[in-house]
Order: C-alpha cells, then sequence, then structure tokens
C-alpha cells in the first residue's frame, strides 16, 4: 500500500479500529489494497464483494438495504464489510455504493488477523465495535417488534432522527412505509396520532420530534 497522506493517517486515526493506535504507518506497511471509485459505482453488493473490511479515506458513499431503501449515508473514516470477515458467509447483507469520488482502504481478513496479532488495540477496538453493534441491532429488534405501529414508527424516528431538536428528513411516505413493512394509511394514522399526542410535528417531509410519547401502563 502507499504511504499514508497526512490527512489519511488522521482519518485512520479517528476511525474506532484504529482510535488510539501510533505509528500506523509501520503498523499498515505491506498491508492493505487501495481503490479508487466513482461516483454511482458499486464497491459492495451482495452477490460481489472483496472478503475484506473496507475503510472510506476520502469521499462518501451509501449503504442500501433491499427495495433501494437508503440506510446510511457513510463519511470519511466509516468502516464497512464488517459481516463478510471471519464468518464463513459469501454473500454480504447491503449494498455499498459511492455517492461522490471514493477513496477505499481494504483490508482483508488474513491481513486483519495479522493486525490483531501484532497490535492487540487493534483487537480489542474491534470487540468493542462488535459490542456495540449486538447492542444496536438488539435495539432495532424491540423498536421493530413494538406492540402497534404507533410504537414502531416512533422508535424507528428516534433512532434515525438527528439534531437539537431531533429532525428526520423523510425521502417519502411511500419508503418509509417500505421500511416499516406497514400500509401507507396505518403510516398516515399513526402520524396523525402521534402529532395529535404532541411526539411529533410535520413540516412537509421533515419530521420534528418534540417530546417523548407517554408510555402505556404495564397489564
Amino acid at each position: 500500500m502507499a504511504a499514508l497522506t497526512p490527512d489519511e493517517r488522521a482519518i485512520l486515526g479517528h476511525s474506532f479500529l484504529f482510535r488510539g493506535i501510533e505509528g500506523l504507518d509501520a503498523l499498515l506497511a505491506g498491508r492493505g489494497t487501495r481503490r479508487h471509485f466513482a461516483p454511482g459505482e458499486a464497491i459492495f453488493g451482495r452477490d460481489s464483494h472483496p472478503q475484506a473490511i473496507g475503510i472510506l479515506l476520502s469521499g462518501s458513499a451509501v449503504v442500501m438495504g433491499l427495495d433501494g431503501v437508503l440506510l446510511n449515508r457513510l463519511a470519511a473514516g466509516s468502516l464497512f464489510g464488517v459481516a463478510s470477515i471471519f464468518s464463513g458467509g459469501a454473500d454480504y447483507v447491503q449494498d455499498v455504493i459511492a455517492e461522490r469520488e471514493a477513496e477505499i482502504l481494504f483490508l482483508s481478513e488474513a491481513e486483519l488477523d495479522a493486525l490483531f496479532q501484532r497490535c492487540y488495540p487493534v483487537c480489542r477496538n474491534y470487540i468493542a465495535f462488535l459490542a456495540g453493534r449486538i447492542r444496536f441491532l438488539n435495539d432495532k429488534i424491540d423498536r421493530f417488534t413494538a406492540p402497534d405501529t404507533e410504537s414502531r414508527l416512533l422508535g424507528y424516528l428516534r433512532a434515525r432522527a438527528t439534531g437539537d431538536p431531533p429532525i428526520l428528513e423523510a425521502r417519502s411516505i411511500t419508503e418509509l412505509a417500505r421500511v416499516l413493512h406497514i400500509g401507507r394509511a396505518s403510516l398516515y394514522r399513526a402520524l396523525d396520532t402521534l402529532e395529535a399526542q404532541g411526539a411529533l410535528v410535520r413540516q412537509g417531509r421533515r419530521i420534528l420530534l418534540t417530546a417523548d410519547r407517554p408510555e402505556p401502563p404495564d397489564g
């Protein structure tokens, strides 16, 4: 791999994998493969992907789920592809597509294994990341198995909204209904109910979360 630029060294140093690690140039010497991707080019696909993790050194990318639903946007320093290694599976679960011109550093399973053996803090950072992902996924399961449509919707909005106050920019009601696996009519009713309860305010496609919805009593 070519030597890291100062910007790339700073980006890697702020990524979860290499946080707190010194001497990145020496640690990564002879490891990793760089690739450049044009806007719209597939980086990872369900059926075709390297057996490696990817770290975004520059540019941006989007993560797409089933039916083309936007799941996430990745900026410099983001890491993806964890599900493609150490699992024995041939398929990946999402599509990662370059949004702007992107420079990616790929680290194969074998290269990661060597890094873990050489530098335990890298291994610990990786384990901490996986533990965080388990908590995140358990939380998502709780939200998507909520007992009613309003609770599922509010859980999703809380998880995705950003800012203070938290705001979600919904691309369309159709997409939101598809993500939550509910009908458009049910989604509209749930939005109306939550707005009437004061839990949110709709401003076109912007959804502003204003307060926690009161929890129903046990039993």
